[in-house]
């Protein structure tokens, strides 16, 4: 298979992808605002920008150093894992210690508990098989596209679920949660390659990864700035 015909088909399977998923979202949402309150929304709103941004701190672009790297080793790829599990590991626990305090911030109890199992999407990722790195750098998309599709419609269906038992805004977290866990452990069925703790080459990973880490800190802010107002949610009815 020529490269040229590899690119074009994973791009179409991005693009199917992105499709899906939207989708799924879109109808989600529109199901749930005939179930949930505006203040439920409101909840979920404030809890994704408090997880995002952590989750966006932590993000030290192993993907991008596999990516560009001219030969990678298994230790290549360890290395990596480990560096972002403890990348993540360190931004959870430090979003689990803020809790309380976004939550009097914001001026809502109840969003530090969400913020509490909204957060622990952070690790639950962070343990994904880092096999689907070097599936992304080969352009092999197609595993990839089979994963991401199977975990939202599980989420999606436990959206719909949860909603209509709930008719809260935990139905909005749980499903994430069941999403992130989906992704996670469907990365070790689609791919026999296990992961182990490595360090080596750590420094030179490192090296490569904080211009990155930077980069999307001040293009996370950017992006959400307009989001952090009003701040006042709409009380309940």
């Amino acid at each position: 298979m020529s490269v040229s015909f590899k690119v074009l088909k994973s791009s179409a399977l991005i693009l199917a992808t992105n499709f899906f998923g939207r989708a799924l979202g879109i109808i989600g949402t529109l199901i749930c605002a005939r179930i949930l309150t505006p203040f439920d929304f409101g909840i979920i709103a404030l809890m994704t920008i408090c997880v995002h941004f952590f989750d966006a701190m932590a993000n030290i672009g192993s993907q991008q150093y596999i990516s560009q790297k001219g030969e990678i080793t298994s230790e290549d790829i360890n290395t990596a894992w480990t560096l972002d599990i403890a990348s993540k590991t360190f931004f959870f626990a430090t979003l689990l210690l803020l809790s309380p305090i976004l939550g009097s911030f914001f001026e809502e109890p109840k969003l530090t508990q969400a913020v509490i199992f909204g957060s622990l999407i952070i690790p639950i990722q962070a343990l994904k098989n880092p096999d689907l790195m070097r599936l992304t750098r080969e352009i092999d998309y197609r595993l990839i596209f089979i994963l991401n599709t199977t975990s939202k419609f599980i989420s999606f269906a436990a959206l719909l679920s949860f909603a209509v038992i709930l008719k809260n805004y935990w139905a909005f977290i749980l499903s994430s949660l069941i999403y992130s866990t989906s992704l996670t452990l469907g990365s070790y069925l689609i791919s026999n390659f296990r992961p182990s703790f490595c360090f080596k080459n750590a420094k030179h990973q490192w090296h490569f990864s904080r211009w990155l880490f930077v980069r999307s800190f001040i293009g996370y802010i950017r992006s959400q700035i307009p989001s952090w107002y009003p701040r006042i949610l709409i009380p309940p009815n």
